[in-house]
């Protein structure tokens, strides 16, 4: 498989955002380029509708949202027992899961309001979902199972039983997909039916899906297999490569040990740093425009252009 090495290109501290005062910027002062809330513990999942970035802070126990140029960001939910590594939002709601002593699966509104529990119990080992229009999808890595939330229905199923190790996920309009601690990476269909394994190799870890592949993250490599499988290509090397994100041109992701926060082509090739002198980078996302990620070290969520 290719090794490739990193090219500094752009550091996202030239993005400058209209955050101007402590409050602006969640507190503790003037914000710098780049930053959209500071203070904000430890956060292990982000997402963004294109409007607002939701992320969920795991020592806060809060659910918050600001908008994508900036602004006091917004408590959404709090009082949230560990929020985890999953969070998603579709069109009305953001979901999340927790991993209290038995582990539920939320949803609150994206404007605001009370929270829900969709699954109030036996969900300790949820660590990812994804959402769509019908339903919200999960792995589940204690009971070994994925899991699919019938929104209309307000019921869960079993999808896939039996695996061992199931971590992060991605869907598409037909699938959905996960990677397993073992190294697998697995799909099944939306509507239910057998597994296909798409690759194997080291440890998976986060994992993004478009028309053009299966990209997901093992160890210090950024990998991609085709959607129906095949042989799995290298992409990009790090030192610890955490999040990943990707679009139909390039795959988006965070290098925690080099405090980098990346792109490489969908094709591979040289691999172009958008920030550089990052704090733990870990979780990350993407809309039309930016990406968005944050950092542990520092405890803010942040933003650099595509």
């Amino acid at each position: 498989m290719m090794k490739l090495s990193f090219t500094s290109v752009a550091v996202a501290s030239a993005f400058a955002l209209s955050c101007s005062s402590s409050e602006d910027a969640g507190g503790g002062g003037s914000a710098p380029g780049g930053v959209l809330a500071q203070n904000q513990g430890q956060t292990l999942a982000v997402a963004s509708d294109g409007l607002h970035v939701y992320w969920a802070s795991k020592m806060t126990g809060k659910i918050m949202k600001a908008g994508v140029n900036g602004g006091t960001p917004i408590e959404l939910a709090g009082n949230q027992k560990w929020p985890s590594t999953g969070l998603a939002v579709d069109a009305t709601h953001v979901y999340w899961n927790t991993v209290s002593t038995d582990g539920t699966l939320m949803k609150v509104s994206s404007s605001g309001g009370q929270p829900e529990s969709l699954i109030g119990s036996g969900v300790n080992g949820i660590r990812s979902i994804a959402v769509d229009a019908n339903a919200v999808y999960y792995t589940n890595n204690t009971g070994g199972t994925i899991g699919r939330y019938d929104l209309a229905a307000n019921s869960p199923s079993v999808l896939v039983s039996g695996l061992t190790g199931p971590m992060m996920i991605a869907i598409d309009a037909d699938n959905v997909y996960w990677t397993e601690l073992q190294g697998r990476v697995k799909k099944v269909p939306k509507a239910g039916g057998a597994s296909t394994q798409l690759a194997e190799g080291a440890a998976g870890g986060a994992i993004a899906v478009t028309t053009g592949g299966v990209y997901w993250l093992a160890g210090e490599a950024v990998m991609k297999v085709a959607l129906q499988g095949g042989t799995a290509v290298e992409l990009a090397k790090g030192q610890y490569v955490k999040g990943v994100a990707a679009d139909e041109e390039f795959v988006y992701f965070t290098d925690y040990l080099a405090g980098t926060v990346n792109k490489v082509s969908v094709d591979g090739g040289e691999v172009t740093t958008l920030a550089a002198n990052q704090q733990g980078p870990e979780p990350i996302a993407i809309d039309g425009t930016s990406v968005y990620w944050a950092n542990g070290g520092d405890s803010t969520v942040r933003k650099a252009a595509k």
